[in-house]
């Protein structure tokens, strides 16, 4: 092979197998150690997580991904006018903080895992959650679809 075709060389690519390793190990002993095998648990990880796993669970899914795969690259393309999205991604996290308290006590007493039990839980209605969630997957798919430009 060209060097090239290999950009982290060979220390590089120790340290990434590595870490895909230590992933697979610490993927196993969480299995090994669940107590249940519902979709809470899977999910939710028994409910057991504290708040400062959830902290860093929250802050590595939104700001590490949006760093590595949107906004860096993004901005080279686009320039700083594209640096205002920032701003957006601030605006979530303000507005969110509005409501969580309130939906956190509500998905405790009625123990929801994902969104769509908070709608069936609100409306009563199984179509509208089917609609909801497959809303929820499209979006999510078009985000992903964006970040690949």
């Amino acid at each position: 092979m060209t060097k090239d075709l290999i950009p982290f060389g060979p220390w590089g690519l120790a340290f990434i197998g590595i870490y895909l390793l230590s992933l697979l190990a610490i993927g196993y002993l969480g299995y090994r150690r669940r107590e249940t095998a519902t979709m809470g648990d899977f999910f939710l990880g028994g409910r057991a997580t504290g708040f400062f796993v959830l902290l860093l669970t929250l802050y590595a899914t939104q700001y590490s991904g949006n760093t590595l795969f949107l906004f860096t690259g993004r901005s080279f393309r686009q320039g700083y006018g594209w640096l205002t999205s920032l701003h957006f991604m601030t605006a979530i996290v303000v507005f969110y903080l509005l409501f969580a308290p309130q939906l956190y006590r509500l998905s405790r007493g009625h123990r929801f895992i994902t969104p769509g039990d908070y709608l069936h839980h609100r409306f009563g209605s199984r179509p509208m959650v089917l609609v909801a969630t497959v809303l929820m997957v499209v979006a999510i798919c078009n985000y992903l679809i964006w970040n690949i430009d």
